[in-house]
């Protein structure tokens, strides 16, 4: 298994590429909020695809400090 976490050069979305498939892209919404996106692969593992958006969320707070 391989997992690709990315942050683009405005450190506003990340993007997780699992087994070379795109499962999750997150950004914050203009409420400050992280919103996930949709039509991605699923991740089968839900203990996984919980992880993956908690890392996503703690990627996108570091922005904040």
């Amino acid at each position: 298994m391989t997992l690709d976490i990315s942050l683009d050069a405005e450190a506003e979305e990340v993007d997780v590429v699992l087994n070379n498939q795109i499962v999750l892209r997150a950004s914050k919404d203009s409420n400050g909020r992280v919103v996930f996106g949709r039509n991605f692969s699923r991740v089968e593992d839900d203990a996984l695809a919980d992880l993956i958006k908690h890392v996503c969320v703690k990627i996108l707070a570091l922005n904040e400090v």
